[in-house]
C-alpha cells in the first residue's frame, strides 16, 4: 500500500477524488466537478473515440457496455473484411495478440535478434553505423544475463520452498485434522524426538507471511513463467500467431475477440473503466466509445504490435490513443515512431504512461514507448507522457514509485488509489501511471468532444498549460 494514500483515508471513497479542483475543494484533481457546473454546462459534444491499446477488455461490464465503439461499416460473423480494412468481423476492434498470454521482454528479444552477430565482439569489430544497435545489444544482454541468473535462482528457490512445503504437510497431516494449519495448532503439537520439528517450524514460517496453499502455488507459478517463458531464448510465442514479428509490413494476424482471457487479464478492463467513468451519474461521457486494441501480454509488448495497433485506431476513427504500459528496451523503434507520425497526420492525440519505477527519466531516459530519437529531438507533436499524482497539494503530490523527469514527462495527473472496474463487474481501488494516463485520455477525449475544431497538438498543449 503506498504511503501517499491509504484505504482509511476519507478522500478514498467513490466520489472521486481525482475529479475534485484545488481551489474549490483543496484537492489536486482534474477538475471536472468544476468544469461540468460552468463551462461544459449545456454545451453540446460529439462522439469521441478513444482506443485502448492494452490487453482485452471486459466489454460486459456494465460501467464499460454502454461506451463500446461499433464498427458500422462491418457486418458480424460473416468472416468477410466488409469495409476493407485488412481486419475481418472487426465489430468491436482487434487483437493483435489472439490466443496469446505470455510474452518475452524485449531485451531478450534483442539478445535472440543479434546475439548470432555480436556475440564475442567488441567495438573495434563493429561499422560506425551499427554502433547503435551494437551498444543496445551489449545493454540487452547485460540485463538478460542479470535478470536470468536472478530468474534461475528464484526459480530453484521456490521449487525448494514448494517440496519442503509438501513434505511437511505430508508428514504433519496425521496430527493436523483437516488439515487446516495455524500457528496455534502447530504449537500444540508434540515435536520432541519424533523428527516433526523440522516440518513445524516450515509451515509456521509460511504462516507468518500468511500465505495460503492457493496463494503459494500461484506465486510458484508466477516465477516458473517468467523463467521459462519471458526470459527464455528459446521462447517464441509468435508461432501461435502465425506472422513474423520482424516483418512491419506482414500485418494480417490474429482475430477479433477483444474480451478474451479475462480470468488473466484485468489491466484494459480497469484503464477502459477509468476513461468512461460515469460523472455523478450524468451524461457527460457517454459520449466518449471505447476501441479495444489488444497488444499486451505478460511480458513486453511487440514493436510491430503497437505500431499497427495505432495505425488501426487511426484508420478507424480513434481521436485519442491511450497507451497505458511501457518498457525498458525497444528492438523497433522507429516502426512506432513512424506509427506516432502517422497518428499527427491524421490529428490523433496518444496518451502514454511514464512508468512506476521509481527513475528520474532526465538522468537514465530508458522507457518506451516515447517520441523521441535517442532521448534527443521529438519526432511529433501529438504524444503526451505521463506520470502519477496523489491527493496531496504538498511534498508528497508525485506518487512514489512514479517515473518523473523534467524533459520527456509532459504533465502528471491523478493515478493514486482510484475506484475503477475490474472483470465480472468488480470495482477495486488500483494505482499507478497507467491510470493517470488513462484520466489524462478523458480529458483529452472530453476537450477535443466539446471543441473538435482542436488540433491534437493544440489539445496537447491545453493540458500541459493548464497544470
Amino acid at each position: 500500500m503506498d504511503k501517499e494514500l491509504s484505504i482509511e483515508d476519507p478522500l478514498i471513497d467513490k466520489s472521486s477524488w481525482q475529479n475534485k479542483d484545488i481551489i474549490d475543494d483543496s484537492i489536486p484533481g482534474i477538475s471536472l466537478d468544476k468544469a461540468y457546473n460552468t463551462i461544459l454546462k449545456n454545451k453540446k459534444n460529439k462522439t469521441i473515440v478513444v482506443a485502448v491499446l492494452d490487453s482485452p477488455i471486459d466489454l460486459c461490464n456494465r460501467d464499460i457496455a454502454n461506451n463500446v465503439w461499433i464498427n458500422t461499416k462491418e457486418i458480424p460473423n460473416n468472416a468477410i473484411d466488409d469495409d476493407d480494412n485488412g481486419y475481418p468481423d472487426d465489430i468491436y476492434g482487434w487483437n493483435f495478440l489472439g490466443d496469446i498470454t505470455h510474452a518475452n521482454y524485449d531485451y531478450v528479444r534483442i539478445v535472440k535478434r543479434y546475439q548470432s552477430i555480436f556475440e564475442n565482439k567488441t567495438e573495434r569489430d563493429i561499422k560506425p553505423k551499427d554502433l547503435d544497435v551494437f551498444n543496445n545489444y551489449l545493454k540487452a544482454k547485460s540485463k538478460y544475463d542479470k535478470e536470468n541468473d536472478l530468474g534461475r535462482r528464484k526459480s530453484l528457490y521456490a521449487i525448494n520452498i514448494m517440496k519442503k512445503d509438501n513434505e511437511a504437510k505430508k508428514a504433519l497431516s496425521p496430527f493436523v485434522k483437516n488439515n487446516i494449519y495455524t500457528i496455534e495448532k502447530l504449537n500444540e503439537l508434540d515435536t520432541i524426538g519424533n523428527g516433526l520439528h523440522k516440518h513445524v517450524e516450515q509451515v509456521k514460517s509460511l504462516l507468518k507471511y500468511e500465505l495460503t496453499d492457493q496463494q503459494l502455488k500461484q506465486e510458484f507459478e508466477k516465477i516458473q513463467v517468467d523463467y521459462n517463458k519471458r526470459l527464455n531464448l528459446n521462447f517464441n510465442e509468435r508461432t501461435i500467431n502465425g506472422d513474423t514479428p520482424d516483418n512491419i509490413n506482414d500485418i494480417h494476424y490474429r482475430n477479433n475477440t477483444v474480451s478474451s482471457n479475462l480470468d488473466l487479464y484485468t489491466h484494459g478492463t480497469g484503464v477502459s473503466g477509468v476513461i468512461v467513468e460515469k460523472h455523478n451519474d450524468t451524461i457527460l461521457t457517454n459520449n466518449i466509445k471505447i476501441m479495444p486494441v489488444c497488444i499486451s501480454p505478460f511480458g513486453d509488448e511487440h514493436d510491430k504490435d503497437i505500431a499497427l495497433g495505432i495505425r488501426y485506431a487511426v484508420d478507424n476513427g480513434a481521436k485519442v490513443i491511450n497507451m497505458s504500459f511501457g518498457k525498458e528496451f525497444s528492438l523497433y523503434p522507429k516502426w512506432v515512431h513512424d506509427a506516432l507520425i502517422y497518428a499527427e497526420e491524421h490529428n490523433v492525440l496518444i496518451v502514454s504512461s511514464c512508468g512506476n519505477g521509481w527513475l528520474n527519466l532526465n538522468e537514465v531516459n530508458d522507457y518506451y514507448p516515447n517520441d523521441n530519437i535517442n532521448n534527443g529531438k521529438e519526432v511529433c507533436d501529438n504524444f503526451l507522457l505521463v506520470g502519477a499524482s496523489s491527493h496531496l497539494a504538498n511534498e508528497n503530490l508525485k506518487v512514489s514509485y512514479s517515473n518523473y523527469g523534467t524533459i520527456d514527462v509532459d504533465v502528471f495527473a491523478p493515478g493514486g488509489k482510484i475506484y475503477t472496474t475490474y472483470p465480472n463487474n468488480e470495482i477495486k481501488i488500483d494505482s499507478g501511471t497507467s491510470l493517470a494516463a488513462a484520466l489524462t485520455s478523458k480529458v483529452a477525449a472530453l476537450i477535443f468532444s466539446y471543441y473538435p475544431n482542436l488540433s491534437a497538438s493544440q489539445v496537447k498543449h491545453i493540458i500541459m498549460d493548464s497544470v
